[in-house]
């Protein structure tokens, strides 16, 4: 999966909603972070599901597939993710961190664009 693919899939996915041709994404304004010493090269991704609850997507740019059990950060509080064979995976989360998040919104006609 490309980076733009990805993109795609974030702003299309059941966690948007949209409004007069507007798509809302709502993502996580909390500090994220892998707190594990690791070489591979990830992208973490947090989308607001509610005030404790969160899908956070990992994306692996190098040219491996997967990783190991990862340790990440939502704040102060530490979330082990599981393993994954694959290059991204998406984890449903449950924290104690009360969430916080942005709107990312996108016009629909550029998504219809961009499908071109």
């Amino acid at each position: 999966m490309t980076l733009k693919e990805w993109q795609e899939s974030i702003i299309n996915d059941k966690n948007s909603f949209e409004t007069k041709n507007v798509i809302y994404k709502k993502i996580l304004t909390n500090k994220i972070e892998i707190i594990n010493k690791t070489d591979e090269d990830f992208l973490i991704h947090g989308t607001y599901l509610s005030k404790n609850k969160c899908l956070i997507t990992v994306l692996r740019f190098d040219e491996s597939s997967g990783w190991k059990p990862l340790k990440m950060r939502i704040d102060d509080e530490i979330i082990e993710l599981n393993s994954s064979k694959t290059s991204n995976c998406s984890y449903n989360i449950e924290t104690k961190t009360i969430l916080r998040y942005n709107k990312l919104s996108t016009k629909n006609s550029e998504k219809n664009n961009s499908n071109k």
